[in-house]
């Protein structure tokens, strides 16, 4: 009878600190989906779009002039 109680008793204190490590894992999974909300939010914006064309494509706006600075390595 003795070894049955202190079997729960430790089993009680492992699912508790399983239930703790869950928690914490649980709470860092909602910082991690809270922030690429935001970033998917950003990169839906136009002037994401703008700028990753501009930047990634070369594209420039009509009547704009795209130039390339090319340094010469010595």
């Amino acid at each position: 009878m003795g070894g049955d109680a202190l079997a729960g008793y430790w089993r009680g204190r492992e699912l508790r600190r399983s239930y703790a490590e869950l928690e914490a894992r649980y709470a860092e999974l909602l910082w991690q989906n809270e922030d690429l909300q935001i970033r998917l939010t950003e990169t839906r914006s136009d002037g994401f779009i703008e700028l990753a064309a501009r930047d990634k494509l070369g594209l420039v706006r009509p009547g704009e002039t795209a130039y390339k600075i090319v340094v010469e390595e010595d």
